[in-house]
């Protein structure tokens, strides 16, 4: 086994759920599959391998080196979906890469602290801070 830092699987809970889980990495196996844990098994599993929970596999994730995680304190997140939709989101903390890059926001789940690219179907987001509701920023 070869360590993995900084991937992540990519699941949602069916084929076509809009709404997409992800689990860390842990390993590489000998054959180059990704290994992530089954907490029912206590193992390591192939990542798209179909498990227990019903989740479905949709695809590997660079996250980059661990870096920093600092909070969401008041930020929220406008989400416009490509159903014509939109959902407001509060951001739970920030993900600043190893080299200082980032600012990417990481967002309540089920199953853990779960990132924008993990969201299928957002064609717009909008960030917006509790203290001054006038200044917003577009992604």
């Amino acid at each position: 086994m070869i360590p993995a830092i900084g991937w992540s699987a990519a699941y949602s809970a069916t084929p076509d759920s809009p709404a997409v889980y992800s689990r860390d990495v842990i390993a590489w196996d000998s054959a180059g599959r990704a290994l992530v844990v089954d907490e029912r098994k206590g193992t390591l599993v192939p990542a798209s391998d179909p498990g227990d929970d019903g989740l479905t596999f949709r695809r590997l994730e660079e996250r980059g080196r661990p870096g920093r995680i600092v909070p969401g304190d008041g930020w929220t997140a406008q989400l416009t979906w490509d159903h014509g939709g939109m959902t407001v989101e509060r951001v739970l903390a920030w993900e600043i890469d190893a080299n200082g890059n980032g600012g990417r926001p990481l967002f309540a789940s089920p199953v853990g602290p779960m990132p924008l690219q993990s969201f299928v179907g957002v064609e717009g987001v909008e960030y917006e801070h509790a203290t001054d509701a006038t200044a917003s920023t577009r992604a």
